[in-house]
């Protein structure tokens, strides 16, 4: 695939996907504050008395992964892919996030007709680092259409070892 074919496919996804991709995110922030972790703590007494605050909720940033997939590889598969082997020996996802980049992973499905989402899945990044989940010996798996070479994990994986946020996968009952 060229880069001209690679850049067209990101802004076509940035202009049909985006304002669904945050309609996920912003409709589970709560789910995802509680899986990274985040809390309220109470206001120092400065803050209480002068600065009408009781409560802080500190969010410096979360980075979100975003897949998104054809309709066909949800009925067919059950699974996550994550891209293990470069073509241009550069950083694979799966590098990047077993050095701990990234805290969330929206893995989308696209409808059949291909202009909105069916179903997702939300990863903590974290629990499936922690989980050990990236460190087993898997099959890697390629690509017929541009030999790219991949992992998969099971929805079902995800699950047993904690790491889904949420699923809206069709024949789940996780979360």
């Amino acid at each position: 695939m060229t880069q001209m074919n690679i850049n067209y496919l990101i802004k076509y996804d940035n202009d049909v996907f985006i304002s669904k991709y945050q309609d996920i995110i912003f409709d589970n922030l709560n789910l995802i504050f509680k899986s990274l972790n985040m809390k309220l703590e109470q206001s120092n007494f400065k803050q209480d008395t002068e600065e009408a605050t009781d409560y802080i909720l500190s969010v410096n940033k979360i980075c979100v992964a975003v897949r998104n997939r054809k309709y066909e590889y949800k009925k067919k598969y059950k699974d996550i892919t994550i891209r293990c082997v470069s073509n241009k020996n550069k950083k694979t996802e799966l590098d990047k996030i077993k050095e701990g980049y990234g805290d969330v992973y929206l893995y989308c499905w696209q409808t059949e007709e291909g202009n909105d989402i069916d179903s997702y899945v939300l990863v903590d990044l974290n629990k499936l680092r922690f989980s050990n989940i990236l460190s087993e010996d898997r099959k890697i798996l390629t690509n017929i259409n541009d030999n790219a070479k991949f992992i998969n994990i099971s929805i079902d994986e995800l699950h047993k070892n904690n790491c889904l946020i949420k699923t809206t996968y069709y024949d789940t009952n996780y979360r």
